[in-house]
C-alpha cells in the first residue's frame, strides 16, 4: 500500500436548503485506510449537518482517528455556506488555503485561518483533544471560491520543481474573469504543462465554486 494521499470529499445540503457543507481531505494511504476515512466523515457530517459548527466534524473525526491502532493521518477542510446569514464559515486540520475572488474584486486571494490558535487545527490523528478553530466571512452572489488539496500545489516537473502556491495563484490571475468551467479547465491545461508529460505522485483534487 502507498504511503501517498487518497483524496477524499463531500458536497451536501440540510434538510432545509439553509447549510451547504463542502468537506474535502487527503488521507496518507490507499484502499483500506482512505474507505475508512471515508466512512468516518461521511457520518460526521451527517450528525452534524444542521449544526453551524464545521468544526465539529473535525473533532469528532479526529478523536476517532486519534484512538485507532493504525492512524490514518489526514489534513481536511470544512467549509460551511449559510444561506440565511449568507456567510461562509471555515476549519482546517493542517489544509492548504483556499481561494477567493469576491465579487467586483480584480484578482484572486489566498485565504488562510486569521486567528491560529497554538498547536491546534493540525491533522487528524495526529494528537488527541487537539483544537480546531473556525472562522467566518460574508459572502454574496457573485464571490467565487477554489478548494483543493495540496496534490496540486506539489505536483512535480522533471526538474523536481512544484507548481506550488505561485504556480496557482498565477492561472488564476490569468483567468479571474472566466466562468468556473472554463477556469478549471485552465487549472488543469496549466498544469499538464507543468509536468511535461510526467507523472503525477499524489492525488489531487480542486473545486471552482460560484455562490449563486
Amino acid at each position: 500500500e502507498s504511503d501517498e494521499g487518497g483524496d477524499i470529499y463531500y458536497f451536501s445540503v440540510c434538510g432545509k436548503d439553509i447549510l451547504t457543507r463542502i468537506a474535502i481531505g487527503d488521507v496518507a494511504g490507499h484502499g483500506e485506510s482512505v474507505s475508512r476515512i471515508s466512512g468516518q466523515l461521511y457520518e460526521s457530517l451527517s450528525s452534524n449537518m444542521n449544526k453551524h459548527e464545521g468544526s465539529n466534524v473535525l473533532r469528532n473525526l479526529n478523536e476517532i482517528i486519534s484512538k485507532e491502532t493504525k492512524k490514518a493521518i489526514t489534513t481536511a477542510a470544512i467549509y460551511t455556506l449559510d444561506n440565511s446569514a449568507s456567510t461562509l464559515a471555515f476549519s482546517t486540520a493542517g489544509h492548504p488555503p483556499f481561494y477567493m475572488k469576491l465579487k467586483g474584486a480584480e484578482e484572486w486571494s489566498e485565504v488562510m485561518l486569521q486567528n491560529h490558535t497554538p498547536k491546534g487545527n493540525i491533522p487528524l490523528g495526529t494528537l488527541e483533544g487537539t483544537h480546531f478553530d473556525e472562522e467566518t466571512m460574508d459572502v454574496n452572489s457573485g464571490d467565487q471560491f477554489f478548494f483543493l488539496t495540496d496534490g496540486l500545489l506539489e505536483a512535480s516537473n522533471k526538474k523536481g520543481h512544484m507548481f506550488g502556491r505561485a504556480g496557482l495563484m498565477k492561472v488564476l490571475k490569468q483567468n479571474s474573469d472566466s466562468n468556473m468551467d472554463d477556469l478549471k479547465q485552465q487549472v488543469l491545461s496549466a498544469l499538464s504543462d507543468h509536468v511535461d508529460g510526467g507523472l503525477l505522485t499524489d492525488d489531487l483534487t480542486f473545486m471552482a465554486v460560484e455562490i449563486n
